[in-house]
Protein backbone atom coordinates (compact mmCIF):
# COMPACT_ATOMS: atom_id res chain seq x y z
CA UNK A 1 0.00 0.00 0.00
CA UNK A 2 2.74 2.59 0.73
CA UNK A 3 4.44 1.65 -2.41
CA UNK A 4 1.36 2.52 -4.52
CA UNK A 5 1.17 5.83 -2.79
CA UNK A 6 5.15 6.90 -3.43
CA UNK A 7 4.14 6.13 -6.92
CA UNK A 8 1.01 8.01 -7.61
CA UNK A 9 2.83 10.59 -5.71
CA UNK A 10 6.06 10.00 -8.36
CA UNK A 11 2.95 10.19 -11.20
CA UNK A 12 1.65 13.17 -10.18
CA UNK A 13 4.92 14.81 -10.04
CA UNK A 14 5.03 13.57 -13.86
CA UNK A 15 1.82 15.43 -14.56
CA UNK A 16 3.26 19.17 -12.66
CA UNK A 17 6.96 18.38 -14.24
CA UNK A 18 4.90 18.02 -18.11
CA UNK A 19 2.99 21.23 -17.32
CA UNK A 20 5.59 23.40 -16.13
CA UNK A 21 7.54 22.04 -19.69
CA UNK A 22 4.96 23.11 -21.51
CA UNK A 23 4.69 26.54 -20.44
CA UNK A 24 8.80 26.61 -20.28
CA UNK A 25 8.81 25.99 -23.69
CA UNK A 26 5.76 28.57 -24.75
CA UNK A 27 7.59 31.29 -22.46
CA UNK A 28 11.41 30.14 -23.65
CA UNK A 29 11.49 28.62 -26.41
CA UNK A 30 14.18 26.73 -25.59
CA UNK A 31 14.83 23.44 -27.49
CA UNK A 32 15.75 21.20 -24.19
CA UNK A 33 11.97 21.96 -23.30
CA UNK A 34 10.61 20.45 -26.09
CA UNK A 35 11.87 17.19 -26.28
CA UNK A 36 11.25 16.56 -22.66
CA UNK A 37 7.45 16.85 -23.83
CA UNK A 38 7.22 13.48 -25.78
CA UNK A 39 8.91 11.65 -22.24
CA UNK A 40 6.67 12.89 -20.01
CA UNK A 41 3.54 11.86 -22.26
CA UNK A 42 4.79 8.54 -22.62
CA UNK A 43 5.12 8.57 -18.86
CA UNK A 44 1.32 9.20 -18.33
CA UNK A 45 0.29 6.71 -20.84
CA UNK A 46 2.26 4.17 -19.60
CA UNK A 47 1.41 5.30 -15.82
CA UNK A 48 -2.44 5.41 -16.46
CA UNK A 49 -3.31 2.64 -19.19
CA UNK A 50 -6.86 3.09 -18.61
CA UNK A 51 -7.58 6.60 -19.34
CA UNK A 52 -9.72 7.07 -22.55
CA UNK A 53 -7.81 8.10 -26.04
CA UNK A 54 -10.71 10.80 -26.18
CA UNK A 55 -8.79 12.29 -22.99
CA UNK A 56 -5.78 12.40 -24.73
CA UNK A 57 -7.36 13.64 -27.69
CA UNK A 58 -8.79 17.13 -26.03
CA UNK A 59 -5.51 17.54 -24.73
CA UNK A 60 -3.70 17.40 -28.37
CA UNK A 61 -6.71 19.87 -29.73
CA UNK A 62 -5.99 22.15 -26.53
CA UNK A 63 -1.97 22.30 -27.49
CA UNK A 64 -2.66 23.04 -31.08
CA UNK A 65 -5.13 25.84 -29.81
CA UNK A 66 -2.02 27.13 -27.70
CA UNK A 67 0.92 26.62 -30.37
CA UNK A 68 -1.37 28.57 -32.67
CA UNK A 69 -1.67 31.28 -30.08
CA UNK A 70 1.85 31.62 -28.74
CA UNK A 71 3.43 30.13 -31.93
CA UNK A 72 5.53 27.51 -29.78
CA UNK A 73 6.15 25.41 -33.19
CA UNK A 74 6.43 21.07 -32.42
CA UNK A 75 4.31 21.01 -29.15
CA UNK A 76 1.52 19.29 -30.55
CA UNK A 77 3.48 16.99 -32.47
CA UNK A 78 6.12 16.17 -29.42
CA UNK A 79 2.79 15.20 -27.02
CA UNK A 80 1.51 13.43 -30.04
CA UNK A 81 5.03 11.46 -30.18
CA UNK A 82 5.03 10.75 -26.42
CA UNK A 83 1.56 9.45 -26.00
CA UNK A 84 2.00 7.13 -29.39
CA UNK A 85 5.33 5.64 -27.98
CA UNK A 86 3.66 4.95 -24.71
CA UNK A 87 0.59 3.47 -26.30
CA UNK A 88 2.57 1.19 -28.75
CA UNK A 89 4.85 0.56 -24.92
CA UNK A 90 1.43 -0.88 -23.01
CA UNK A 91 0.81 -2.98 -26.25
CA UNK A 92 4.18 -4.82 -25.57
CA UNK A 93 6.37 -3.94 -28.94
CA UNK A 94 9.87 -5.00 -29.06
CA UNK A 95 12.18 -1.67 -28.66
CA UNK A 96 13.57 -1.11 -31.67
CA UNK A 97 9.48 -1.47 -33.36
CA UNK A 98 8.79 0.98 -30.66
CA UNK A 99 11.58 3.77 -31.60
CA UNK A 100 11.01 2.76 -35.64
CA UNK A 101 6.98 3.72 -35.46
CA UNK A 102 7.85 6.73 -33.32
CA UNK A 103 10.02 7.83 -35.45
CA UNK A 104 8.10 7.31 -39.28
CA UNK A 105 4.88 9.17 -37.00
CA UNK A 106 7.60 12.28 -36.24
CA UNK A 107 8.27 12.20 -39.64
CA UNK A 108 4.85 11.45 -41.02
CA UNK A 109 3.59 14.29 -38.21
CA UNK A 110 5.73 16.94 -39.47
CA UNK A 111 4.88 16.77 -42.80
CA UNK A 112 1.07 16.96 -41.97
CA UNK A 113 1.83 19.70 -40.28
CA UNK A 114 3.77 21.60 -43.62
CA UNK A 115 0.55 20.63 -45.08
CA UNK A 116 -1.39 21.98 -42.91
CA UNK A 117 0.34 25.75 -42.13
CA UNK A 118 0.93 25.94 -45.44
CA UNK A 119 -2.34 25.27 -47.19
CA UNK A 120 -4.51 26.75 -44.82
CA UNK A 121 -3.33 29.07 -42.37
CA UNK A 122 -0.85 30.41 -45.40
CA UNK A 123 2.04 30.84 -43.59
CA UNK A 124 5.95 29.21 -43.44
CA UNK A 125 5.71 25.68 -41.99
CA UNK A 126 8.16 25.86 -39.13
CA UNK A 127 10.66 23.11 -40.83
CA UNK A 128 10.76 26.07 -43.70
CA UNK A 129 11.86 28.09 -40.98
CA UNK A 130 14.07 25.84 -39.58
CA UNK A 131 15.70 25.40 -43.35
CA UNK A 132 16.30 29.03 -43.90
CA UNK A 133 17.35 29.61 -40.38
CA UNK A 134 20.37 26.46 -40.94
CA UNK A 135 20.76 28.31 -44.57
CA UNK A 136 21.59 32.02 -43.35
CA UNK A 137 23.76 30.33 -39.85
CA UNK A 138 26.19 28.48 -43.04
CA UNK A 139 26.08 32.07 -44.88
CA UNK A 140 27.38 34.02 -42.04
CA UNK A 141 29.68 31.49 -41.10
CA UNK A 142 30.93 31.82 -44.47
CA UNK A 143 31.50 34.85 -44.35
CA UNK A 144 32.88 35.48 -40.68
CA UNK A 145 35.39 33.00 -41.84
CA UNK A 146 35.99 34.66 -45.22
CA UNK A 147 36.47 38.03 -43.33
CA UNK A 148 38.87 36.30 -41.21
CA UNK A 149 41.01 34.16 -44.40
CA UNK A 150 41.38 38.14 -46.14
CA UNK A 151 42.97 39.10 -43.27
CA UNK A 152 45.95 36.25 -43.92
CA UNK A 153 48.94 36.42 -45.41
CA UNK A 154 47.43 33.95 -48.37
CA UNK A 155 48.21 34.05 -51.90
CA UNK A 156 45.25 34.95 -53.79
CA UNK A 157 44.85 31.71 -55.87
CA UNK A 158 45.12 29.59 -52.87
CA UNK A 159 42.66 31.96 -50.81
CA UNK A 160 40.49 31.08 -54.19
CA UNK A 161 40.87 27.59 -53.55
CA UNK A 162 40.08 27.46 -49.83
CA UNK A 163 37.36 29.41 -50.52
CA UNK A 164 36.14 27.07 -52.89
CA UNK A 165 36.37 24.00 -50.88
CA UNK A 166 34.69 25.83 -47.93
CA UNK A 167 31.50 26.96 -50.20
CA UNK A 168 31.36 23.27 -51.55
CA UNK A 169 31.08 21.84 -48.05
CA UNK A 170 28.49 24.44 -47.32
CA UNK A 171 26.34 23.26 -49.89
CA UNK A 172 26.92 19.66 -49.22
CA UNK A 173 25.65 20.32 -45.43
CA UNK A 174 22.97 22.56 -46.52
CA UNK A 175 21.99 19.48 -49.13
CA UNK A 176 22.23 16.81 -46.02
CA UNK A 177 19.92 18.53 -44.21
CA UNK A 178 16.83 16.15 -44.72
CA UNK A 179 18.55 13.02 -44.04
CA UNK A 180 20.11 14.75 -40.83
CA UNK A 181 16.67 15.71 -39.30
CA UNK A 182 15.74 12.43 -39.52
CA UNK A 183 19.15 10.61 -38.17
CA UNK A 184 18.30 13.34 -35.11
CA UNK A 185 14.86 11.63 -35.10
CA UNK A 186 16.28 8.32 -34.83
CA UNK A 187 18.75 8.94 -32.06
CA UNK A 188 16.40 11.19 -30.20
CA UNK A 189 13.55 8.72 -30.36
CA UNK A 190 16.39 5.71 -29.27
CA UNK A 191 17.13 8.21 -26.20
CA UNK A 192 13.75 8.86 -25.16
CA UNK A 193 12.67 4.99 -24.76
CA UNK A 194 16.05 4.93 -23.05
CA UNK A 195 14.65 7.03 -20.80
CA UNK A 196 11.52 5.62 -20.70
CA UNK A 197 12.70 2.59 -19.64
CA UNK A 198 13.98 3.68 -16.63
CA UNK A 199 11.84 5.94 -15.44
CA UNK A 200 9.34 3.51 -16.17
CA UNK A 201 11.10 1.19 -14.06
CA UNK A 202 11.39 3.29 -11.03
CA UNK A 203 7.53 3.91 -11.10
CA UNK A 204 7.34 -0.08 -11.22
CA UNK A 205 6.40 -0.46 -14.36
CA UNK A 206 7.91 -3.37 -17.08
CA UNK A 207 8.84 -1.85 -20.65
CA UNK A 208 10.70 -3.78 -22.99
CA UNK A 209 14.46 -2.96 -22.63
CA UNK A 210 16.65 -1.99 -25.45
CA UNK A 211 18.96 -4.77 -27.07
CA UNK A 212 22.68 -4.94 -25.59
CA UNK A 213 24.45 -2.45 -28.22
CA UNK A 214 26.87 -4.59 -28.83
CA UNK A 215 24.86 -7.22 -30.37
CA UNK A 216 22.70 -5.31 -32.55
CA UNK A 217 22.81 -6.41 -36.04
CA UNK A 218 20.74 -5.55 -39.35
CA UNK A 219 18.67 -7.84 -41.58
CA UNK A 220 20.72 -8.81 -44.69
CA UNK A 221 18.58 -7.17 -47.00
CA UNK A 222 19.63 -3.70 -45.30
CA UNK A 223 22.77 -4.37 -47.14
CA UNK A 224 20.93 -4.12 -51.10
CA UNK A 225 19.49 -0.20 -50.10
CA UNK A 226 22.91 0.68 -48.79
CA UNK A 227 24.89 -0.45 -51.97
CA UNK A 228 21.51 0.31 -54.31
CA UNK A 229 21.65 3.91 -53.37
CA UNK A 230 25.46 4.16 -53.65
CA UNK A 231 25.56 3.23 -57.27
CA UNK A 232 22.86 5.33 -58.10
CA UNK A 233 24.86 8.24 -55.90
CA UNK A 234 27.73 7.20 -58.84
CA UNK A 235 25.31 7.00 -61.92
CA UNK A 236 23.61 10.39 -61.22
CA UNK A 237 26.13 12.50 -59.85
CA UNK A 238 27.74 13.77 -63.17
CA UNK A 239 24.39 14.13 -64.85
CA UNK A 240 21.87 17.11 -64.70
CA UNK A 241 18.94 15.68 -62.58
CA UNK A 242 19.36 18.22 -59.30
CA UNK A 243 16.26 16.90 -57.44
CA UNK A 244 16.47 13.93 -57.85
CA UNK A 245 20.25 13.55 -56.95
CA UNK A 246 19.69 14.99 -53.51
CA UNK A 247 17.02 12.68 -52.82
CA UNK A 248 19.65 9.58 -53.43
CA UNK A 249 22.60 11.41 -51.83
CA UNK A 250 20.09 11.72 -49.02
CA UNK A 251 19.02 8.13 -48.69
CA UNK A 252 22.86 6.92 -49.60
CA UNK A 253 23.94 9.39 -46.26
CA UNK A 254 21.44 7.56 -44.49
CA UNK A 255 22.48 4.15 -45.05
CA UNK A 256 26.07 5.35 -43.99
CA UNK A 257 25.13 6.68 -40.71
CA UNK A 258 23.06 3.31 -40.43
CA UNK A 259 26.17 1.24 -40.78
CA UNK A 260 28.59 3.49 -38.64
CA UNK A 261 26.53 2.67 -36.16
CA UNK A 262 26.14 -0.97 -37.16
CA UNK A 263 30.06 -1.67 -37.31
CA UNK A 264 30.71 0.54 -33.95
CA UNK A 265 28.39 -2.17 -32.51
CA UNK A 266 30.96 -4.42 -33.68
CA UNK A 267 33.96 -2.65 -32.09
CA UNK A 268 31.89 -2.30 -28.90
CA UNK A 269 31.38 -6.18 -29.01
CA UNK A 270 35.19 -7.13 -29.32
CA UNK A 271 36.27 -3.85 -26.91
CA UNK A 272 33.60 -5.82 -24.33
CA UNK A 273 35.38 -8.91 -24.98
CA UNK A 274 38.92 -8.52 -24.33
CA UNK A 275 37.55 -7.07 -21.14
CA UNK A 276 39.53 -3.47 -21.50
CA UNK A 277 39.37 -0.74 -18.96
CA UNK A 278 36.87 2.06 -20.35
CA UNK A 279 39.79 4.60 -20.69
CA UNK A 280 41.06 2.54 -23.44
CA UNK A 281 37.15 2.09 -24.68
CA UNK A 282 36.50 5.13 -24.62
CA UNK A 283 39.98 6.46 -26.40
CA UNK A 284 39.22 3.48 -28.83
CA UNK A 285 35.99 4.84 -29.76
CA UNK A 286 37.17 8.38 -30.41
CA UNK A 287 40.06 7.34 -32.58
CA UNK A 288 38.06 4.91 -34.50
CA UNK A 289 35.52 7.71 -35.06
CA UNK A 290 38.86 9.61 -36.76
CA UNK A 291 38.32 6.76 -39.51
CA UNK A 292 34.66 6.57 -39.68
CA UNK A 293 34.57 5.30 -43.27
CA UNK A 294 36.59 2.02 -42.15
CA UNK A 295 33.96 1.34 -39.06
CA UNK A 296 30.99 1.65 -41.59
CA UNK A 297 32.71 -0.49 -44.05
CA UNK A 298 33.23 -2.83 -41.03
CA UNK A 299 29.39 -2.93 -40.80
CA UNK A 300 29.09 -3.61 -43.80
CA UNK A 301 31.46 -6.47 -44.33
CA UNK A 302 29.84 -8.02 -41.35
CA UNK A 303 26.89 -8.81 -43.33
CA UNK A 304 28.99 -11.66 -45.23
CA UNK A 305 31.43 -12.39 -42.86
CA UNK A 306 29.39 -12.45 -39.66
CA UNK A 307 32.49 -11.85 -37.40
CA UNK A 308 30.58 -11.69 -34.14
CA UNK A 309 28.66 -15.58 -35.08
CA UNK A 310 25.16 -13.36 -33.82
CA UNK A 311 23.50 -14.96 -37.43
CA UNK A 312 24.20 -18.46 -36.20
CA UNK A 313 23.05 -17.81 -32.92
CA UNK A 314 20.22 -16.39 -34.19
CA UNK A 315 19.16 -18.62 -36.23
Amino acid sequence: MKLKIECIHKIQVIYILTLLTIISYILKGSLLFLLLIPLFFSISKVTHKSTSNFFYFLVLVSLFIIELSFKAHFITIFAALGIFTGELVNKKYFAFRVILYSNLLLILLCLIQYLIFSTFFQIMPPFSKVSQEFKDYLSLSLETLFQQLNHQDIPFQEMVEIKGVFNQKAILLYQLLPSSLIIFSIIYNYLNYKFLTILSKHLSYSVNPIKNYACWFFSDYIILGFLSSWLFYLIFKSYNFQILFLVILNIWYFFQFLYLIYGFSIVSFFLNKFNLPIIIKIFSFLLLFLTSGMVMFLGVFDTWFDFRKLRKITK
